[in-house]
């Protein structure tokens, strides 16, 4: 199977039918790395980072399927933990017996030997792996993760990871990894390191859960214009999530 990578997938997607309304419901900015295999999601709360996983995630499958291949997805983030169920516990435990921070440091390690221990096509997606971890512990965790996305297994095609730590976000993009900037603040991922995250209010606050609402209200819009094309015509590169 030929090397897929997360860029490639994104820049499908993106380049696909109904671009201009992906890029109304979905605003974003890709800056190409010199490391093809990893990319660094960031944005605010409520702009679409795990939608765009889930954007990954489901163009790949299509892509693979369409070309007879097989790519493994390792999710390894929210979606999963706040599932129910036996596989949630066995990734992460019980976070009523051991600190959250605790429980995200161990699972990021464990994906990335679980990654490294794999000889078949996959991807390792860490979607917030410094939930509950001090401030003191983020530059270690990026140094540790860009260290991994510089020594990728050929098998690991790609490496995503989804972060507000600017401490990480550094590591990952000083060792070459593609940026995609997602939401309403879509500066270069340059100044948003150096300047960080804009100053919210307390009616800012106060108006997330409406902006996640509509964000969701759109995307559900976009979907259905999907499945609409996929009803009519089949499934195509980048049409379906």
């Amino acid at each position: 199977m030929r090397v897929l990578t997360p860029a490639e997938v994104w820049k499908t997607w993106v380049e696909g039918d109904h671009s201009e309304m992906k890029r109304e419901v979905l605003p974003s900015l890709f800056e190409e790395g010199q490391n093809p295999r990893a990319l660094l999601i960031t944005g605010e709360n409520g702009g679409g980072k795990s939608l765009a996983v889930e954007i990954l995630r489901q163009v790949s499958h299509d892509i693979v399927q369409a070309e007879g291949g097989k790519l493994e997805i390792m999710d390894i983030g929210m979606k999963r933990r706040v599932a129910a169920g036996i596989e949630r516990s066995f990734i992460f435990g019980h976070e009523t017996t051991e600190s959250t921070g605790n429980v995200s440091i161990r699972v990021a390690l464990r994906g990335v030997a679980n990654s490294r221990d794999r000889d078949h096509p996959h991807w390792l997606i860490l979607d917030e792996p410094d939930i509950g971890v001090g401030d003191g512990y983020h530059a270690a965790i990026g140094e540790y993760l860009a260290d991994f996305a510089n020594t990728l297994h050929p098998a690991c095609m790609g490496f995503v990871v989804v972060t507000h730590s600017r401490a990480i976000a550094r590591e990952l993009i000083a060792a070459g990894a593609s940026s995609l900037r997602v939401g309403a603040d879509l500066r270069p991922v340059g100044e948003w390191l150096s300047d960080g995250d804009r100053p919210k209010s307390v009616a800012d606050l106060l108006a997330l859960q409406s902006v996640v609402s509509e964000t969701r209200s759109n995307v559900n819009r976009l979907l259905e214009a999907l499945r609409a094309d996929k009803r009519q015509n089949g499934v195509s590169r980048g049409m379906e999530v």
